[in-house]
């Protein structure tokens, strides 16, 4: 056996360092060229399916290249090495038997050498040089130095397949975590289908539309987002959808001319589908179907997501829209009622004259208007709770005219309370002796509010008439609204009331964000 020639060995320490697969490729078509005498030199690289993943030239002019409408698919002869690995010499490429398939405007060739690629015992790719029609024939050295470069290039693109497939596996990965962040963040699902599909759009090459499909139980036409602009593949999907939903990968060559489109189908949770699309000029790659399944698969998941933060959104919103109007009727609606009933009592004292009534009415409206102005800056952030005062504004609302006589013991330590549990108890307080004016027809009560410790224990007992807590009109939101808001404050609230024996409510709260009257 001859010795390795100088050219060969340069060239064997040029490809042997593990290098991207399309630069490998330029360079081992170009050292083919060079070590043959070829006019004409390319290498191809297999997938799984013996088709043509990638084919490099060298020694084809521009006008050439610009007259072949398309890359060798692998068909003929060019696919015959991945079905019988050995080499082919021959005078004239006719004359094989499986020469076929070339694509028009390929340069004219006359002889032909190709040399299988081998990894173990399978062909991953091949050499093909040719000369002009009655050009000699390739020689023995040429096959020699060919063959003994093919071993050497085997490795150096096996070497190159694993770095690629490592570099689309990251970039996969990335792809799938930019649509999830997208998914994440999309109001709609519209917009997390966009999302979607252009995350995936740079991860999938080769491919030169993408669209997702979905269709809902709850609405009768499917719905789509294209990657490009007057996309025919949306349309498309939305007609499988219409005509035939089956769960999983589907390679389909008769949806769209001239082209493959490979389409996934995942289940909704709610009972619907979704269709991810995507259209090449040939089927996709192994790690590329794995991908779009991923992707098909994160859709749904992210849809289920997405509906359950819309439920979330508009559970918050009837929650903010019940905790308003708790406030309303905890807060401002007893301070109107209260001035009404101050009107009703001045005006059956004959000493009082209407313009006293009328004066003191107003004075407690502005009042009103004050604390309304306050809870709407409170909603909107503009205005803090004031602290301090509760003591005081208890106090103030037992004095005067009430239908009962009130005693009152308060004990609130050194500490003020935060100005959120402070508004929290007075409010509660204020509506436990409302119910007791309105409603009980009692001679006496009493108000109890302690702070022991990190409790506040707020107690108010009567002696009036009673109810039975297990049957109060549901038009009556007192007690709800009490339950509800020591339920917000992690408290505890026990109701013991009976017919002609008076009530007593007890609420005990945590004193959460207790803080020095000094600082």
């Amino acid at each position: 056996m001859r010795k390795t020639s100088p050219d060969l060995q340069d060239i064997l320490l040029g490809v042997i360092e593990i290098q991207p697969l399309e630069g490998l490729l330029r360079r081992l078509a170009d050292a083919a060229l060079h070590l043959t005498g070829a006019d004409y030199a390319a290498i191809g690289a297999y997938g799984d399916d013996r088709s043509l993943t990638h084919f490099e030239t060298s020694g084809a002019s521009q006008a050439e290249h610009a007259a072949i409408p398309h890359a060798p698919l692998g068909r003929g002869l060019l696919g015959e090495f991945a079905v019988e690995p050995s080499t082919i010499n021959i005078p004239a490429v006719e004359r094989h038997a499986a020469s076929a398939g070339f694509p028009a405007g390929h340069p004219p060739m006359g002889p032909f050498l190709g040399v299988p690629l081998k990894y173990g015992s399978r062909a991953i790719g091949a050499f093909y040089v040719t000369r002009r029609p009655g050009a000699p024939k390739f020689s023995e050295q040429d096959q020699q130095e060919l063959e003994s470069l093919a071993v050497y290039a085997a490795i150096a693109m096996s070497n190159a397949q694993v770095l690629q497939s490592e570099q689309r596996q990251r970039h996969g990965a990335e792809a799938l975590a930019m649509a999830a962040r997208g998914l994440q963040e999309a109001p709609d699902r519209h917009g997390a289908a966009r999302s979607v599909v252009t995350a995936l759009a740079d991860a999938l090459d080769g491919v030169t539309e993408l669209a997702l499909a979905w269709v809902l139980p709850t609405e009768e036409d499917p719905q789509s987002v294209a990657s490009t602009a007057n996309s025919d593949l949306g349309p498309a999907l939305e007609e499988m959808l219409e005509e035939r939903v089956r769960t999983g990968r589907q390679e389909i060559t008769d949806l769209l001319p001239n082209s493959v489109v490979t389409v996934q189908t995942a289940n909704l949770d709610d009972g619907g589908h979704v269709i991810f699309g995507a259209r090449s000029g040939r089927p996709l790659r192994a790690d590329q179907q794995t991908l779009l399944r991923a992707a098909a698969e994160l859709v749904s998941v992210g849809f289920a997501a997405l509906e359950r933060r819309q439920a979330e959104l508009a559970l918050d919103e009837y929650q903010m829209r019940d905790t308003v109007a708790r406030d309303l009727h905890d807060d401002i609606i007893q301070s109107i009622y209260a001035v009404g009933l101050g009107l009703h009592r001045a005006m059956a004292h004959e000493e009082i004259t209407k313009q006293e009534a009328l004066e003191k009415a107003s004075a407690d409206l502005n009042v009103v208007i004050a604390e309304l102005r306050a809870y709407i800056g409170q909603l909107t952030g503009d205005q803090p709770l004031s602290a301090g005062m509760l003591g005081a504004r208890l106090r103030s609302l037992l004095q005067g005219q009430t239908t009962a006589r009130w005693e009152v013991d308060i004990q609130l330590g050194e500490d003020d309370l935060d100005s959120a549990t402070e508004r929290h108890v007075y409010l509660l307080a204020r509506e436990l002796i409302s119910n007791v004016e309105r409603h009980a027809q009692a001679e006496t009560a009493t108000l109890t509010l302690r702070c022991e410790d990190d409790r506040i224990r707020l107690i108010v007992r009567d002696d009036g008439v009673g109810f039975d807590v297990n049957d109060v009109p549901a038009a009556r939101v007192g007690v709800r609204s009490i339950q509800q808001r020591t339920g917000d404050m992690g408290g505890s609230v026990i109701f013991d009331s009976g017919g002609g024996r008076g009530t007593t409510v007890t609420i005990e709260v945590p004193q959460a964000g207790a803080r020095s009257a000094t600082s």
